[in-house]
């Protein structure tokens, strides 16, 4: 069963009636496709930093003339 916190309140989804049904599984929805921009976010930025890091090599292997 479906537990909505509230404040200091929990309800079910049994207390919904079908409108509040229909935002409930809404709001899942939209939480779900947050957590995965998070994560392609969390995995985009790790990309950039290797790109970043392999730049600072070649910047700093073509000043030691290698």
């Amino acid at each position: 069963m479906d537990k909505i916190n509230i404040g200091d309140k929990t309800y079910t989804a049994a207390d919904l009636d079908d409108n509040g049904k229909a935002h409930l599984a809404s709001l899942k929805f939209v939480e779900g496709k947050l957590s995965e921009l998070s994560n392609m976010i969390a995995a985009l930025n790790m990309a950039k930093n290797g790109y970043i890091g392999e730049i600072k090599k070649e910047i700093i292997a073509s000043k030691a003339g290698l």
